[in-house]
């Protein structure tokens, strides 16, 4: 951003938005498993330790993905608005 690159610095944060949004589905796919696994022991040999830890990964894997869903799409949104600022500024300057 020091050298007046504005618009490759939006188009980085929306890369980088991406890669932790995709990064996130190893943590889906981890809460969504032992969640799974967990309500299935559940299910063989009825244990509070089971049914606790099948409702905390579902819990877990709710709050992740709304809470990466909502950071993305802040990002997102917004360096989205930043580059069409920029290409309007151009384009005025332009003529």
């Amino acid at each position: 951003m020091k050298n007046g690159q504005y618009k490759e610095y939006a188009e980085e944060q929306i890369n980088k938005a991406k890669k932790i949004f995709w990064s996130i589905a190893w943590a889906v796919f981890f809460c969504s498993w032992y969640g799974i696994i967990s309500f299935i022991e559940y299910g063989a040999q009825p244990n509070w330790f089971d049914l606790l830890l099948g409702v905390f990964a579902w819990i877990a894997l709710v709050v992740i993905l709304l809470y990466s869903a909502r950071e993305y799409y802040t990002i997102r949104s917004s360096m989205e608005l930043f580059i069409k600022l920029l290409d309007n500024q151009e384009r005025e300057s332009a003529t």
